[in-house]
């Protein structure tokens, strides 16, 4: 059956559907009323073309009779698995296997030297952090540990002789911490001569090298991963979670992950605005279309998994997808037994049969005059307290208001990676919010785009160089005062319609940037401060 995969089968599937399993064995209810032909049954009825089923788990149990780890409780005897992978495959489905990376319960509890570490050589669990990305619930190993590295290769070639599949999705490849284990210590230093930071502060050379090597490591595994499942398997679609490629810059996640993916996808539960500039980001990052926008059916998210979002913002996440060009995916979260609500999957039924009649036309280009410049390595907050675990994105929030702004008044418009800067060089208006890092080679881009009569929009803490490059801007920091104004300036009146001057300005909630125009450039609004610092409580 292997040899009867075909590589692009997702180029004409756009129904995806996932049931969200991460369910432990030590109760023996568990998964013990796991029913393939019913699950198929659901699928069916949801009019899905490619369901992603759970092989595996963040609890780190198979859910096939493997000899490297420990097989789930509930899927010991009969093959349940191997009878839904067949069904599916009977149906005309495709079916892509999941397995969770780096989030590891078994492996972390049987190997506590693959352990991430913090600085004070805690681990995930007994830290007893909260939340699920931080890991508390769960165990996290480093995927720089090449011992953990050789049990993922066995147990994805075991996966894969157990089923015939025609993708893999690879879950959680990402950082979720900062690891000071002793196998990223001695590398780091290695490679670089210095000791990994234990104070995040983005003005510290070395901290900015420990991020520039977090981003090459985690890239490299997810290389290495993909090489050796394109060895075992050459016909096998690869996907790596893509979900924190937008997100702050802990995780570490860039353009490398995507390199080593055949599409970009991954899981975002930010409702329709954050779907509809993620859509435009994938769309832009991911080496074949479609892409692949993964959300959940669950209101608000699958923590409350027997809560379904209503028929129209199921359409709606249906609906923004196609418009981008992507194959959507539905999550769904199995009931700690083991069973699926058939009425889940009538209303998933509805919405994508609605849909289906427009797949054709569903694979296409693009068109966008303006574009949004997102820049993968200024995911930070550089005026955070370096005291601070802070994990804030001024960019992504400055460029998602970007974005809504300009669906407001009906721009078309995209989001360009820094991945690919050489793609604005046809848009129109180019918008770079808070972009703090940025290459010379992106800086004499920008320049290129302006002085071929592009127009660029620079908000924020942006690269101070770009703006002395451009206008010969001085950047003279941040004002004190946490609420300020914008004055119109005799040039720029115009602008601000009829209800605000210098004698009544414009109110910000927040600080301005400070900045010396020795150029004299054409000034449109300036700075106005408070009577007294806000902040001072002493006033």
């Amino acid at each position: 059956m292997l040899e009867t995969i075909q590589k692009n089968w997702y180029k004409t599937s756009f129904r995806r559907n996932l049931v969200d399993m991460h369910i432990d064995d030590w109760n023996e209810a568990f998964l013990s009323k796991f029913d393939p032909q019913a699950y198929y049954d659901c699928l069916k009825a949801g009019r899905i073309k490619s369901p992603m089923l759970y092989l595996q788990s963040h609890v780190g149990l198979c859910n096939w009779p493997t000899a490297s780890g420990k097989m789930h409780a509930g899927f010991r005897g009969e093959n349940k698995m191997r009878r839904l992978v067949d069904l599916c495959h009977d149906g005309g489905m495709d079916v892509v296997g999941y397995y969770s990376l780096i989030y590891n319960n078994w492996a972390y509890k049987q190997h506590p030297e693959w352990r991430m570490r913090h600085a004070d050589g805690s681990d995930s669990r007994s830290r007893g952090m909260p939340g699920f990305m931080q890991g508390g619930r769960y165990g996290l190993v480093c995927p720089n540990n090449h011992d953990y590295r050789r049990f993922v290769f066995v147990q994805l070639a075991e996966l894969l002789e157990a089923y015939p599949i025609e993708g893999i999705f690879l879950d959680m490849t990402f950082w979720p911490q900062l690891c000071y284990c002793d196998l990223c210590t001695k590398r780091f230093r290695e490679e670089t001569g210095h000791d990994i930071p234990t104070r995040v502060d983005w003005a510290d050379p070395v901290m900015q090298l420990f991020q520039q090597k977090r981003e090459a490591w985690l890239t490299e595994f997810a290389r290495v991963v993909s090489a050796e499942l394109n060895r075992l398997q050459p016909n096998l679609t690869i996907e790596h979670q893509l979900s924190t490629i937008q997100q702050h810059w802990k995780f570490g996640v860039v353009e490398g992950i995507c390199d080593a993916s055949d599409y970009a996808g991954g899981d975002l539960y930010g409702g329709h605005q954050q779907e509809a500039f993620t859509c435009k980001l994938y769309y832009e990052l991911s080496k074949n279309q479609p892409f692949e926008y993964m959300t959940s059916r669950c209101d608000p998210g699958l923590f409350d998994h027997t809560t379904t979002k209503s028929a129209d913002s199921l359409r709606l996440h249906n609906l923004l997808t196609a418009a981008h060009h992507g194959a959507m995916l539905f999550i769904d979260a199995i009931d700690p037994v083991g069973t699926l609500n058939p009425k889940v999957y009538e209303a998933i039924g509805k919405v994508f049969g609605e849909s289906m009649p427009y797949e054709k036309y569903m694979v296409g280009k693009m068109v966008a005059d303006t574009a949004i410049y997102f820049s993968l390595n200024s995911k930070m907050n550089i005026l955070a307290n370096p005291d601070e675990d802070d994990c804030s994105n001024p960019q992504l929030d400055s460029a998602i208001g970007a974005a809504i702004a300009l669906s407001t008044h009906r721009f078309l418009h995209t989001v360009i990676p820094s991945s690919h800067p050489e793609r604005i060089q046809d848009k129109k208006v180019v918008i770079l919010c808070e972009a703090a890092f940025l290459t010379d080679e992106e800086i004499e881009g920008f320049e290129a785009y302006v002085t071929g009569g592009g127009n660029l929009l620079i908000t924020g803490n942006t690269a101070p160089a770009l703006a002395k490059r451009l206008l010969g801007i001085e950047i003279q920091g941040i004002t004190d005062e946490v609420i300020t104004y914008i004055a119109p300036t005799p040039s720029g009146l115009a602008l601000f319609g009829d209800q605000y001057t210098a004698d009544y300005p414009l109110a910000v909630q927040n600080v301005q940037l400070k900045a010396e125009n020795p150029r004299g450039n054409t000034v449109l609004a300036t700075i106005t401060l408070p009577w007294t610092n806000p902040t001072n409580k002493s006033v």
